[in-house]
């Protein structure tokens, strides 16, 4: 009986009920010079204000997934980046350098998801590529 009820509320739950919208960032290519691109990071408006993402720009060329030893990423955790190994954009503010924000092709932008299961570490976590606006 103590099944049935919970059951029940979830079945009876209204059909029309909106799911929570999604806070999202993207990533748009806004100049292209070369072999390479200058983007703009936006946070989505329905985004609460204290939410903040952390990125890094990826090599694509070496990665670990495809057995390479090393696969640059940036920031890189040393002294020129400050010991960080991402960095915090909100709708507020960015911490990305200006110069980072011009990326060669041959890299890609990721943000961090919390939410998300990661086999490798059996942890959640993981990093997962920006969804792009436009093509450079």
């Amino acid at each position: 009986m103590r099944l049935i009820v919970p059951l029940s509320v979830l079945l009876l739950a209204p059909a029309g009920a909106q799911p929570a919208s999604t806070c999202r960032l993207t990533m748009t290519p806004a100049t292209i010079l070369g072999a390479s691109y200058k983007v703009t990071l936006r946070v989505d408006p329905s985004c609460p204000a204290d939410r903040t993402f952390h990125v890094r720009k990826s090599s694509t060329l070496n990665t670990r997934a495809a057995g390479a030893p090393y696969q640059p990423i940036r920031p890189d955790g040393s002294a020129a980046f400050r010991y960080a190994w991402s960095w915090p954009v909100s709708a507020t503010r960015t911490a990305v350098p200006a110069a980072e924000l011009f990326t060669l092709f041959t890299w890609e932008w990721q943000v961090y998801d919390d939410t998300l299961w990661n086999p490798a570490t059996r942890r959640y976590g993981r990093w997962i590529r920006i969804a792009q606006a436009g093509r450079p």
